[in-house]
């Protein structure tokens, strides 16, 4: 229980990292 609980902690973390790069990766895209 307590691994499970873990791993959708990383794997939500994981989403949340590149979901913020991605923005970054746009944000510079459009700024140069």
């Amino acid at each position: 229980m307590r691994k499970i609980l873990i791993s959708v902690l990383i794997i939500l973390f994981e989403i949340n990292f590149i979901y913020a790069a991605s923005k970054v990766f746009v944000g510079a895209k459009a700024f140069t």
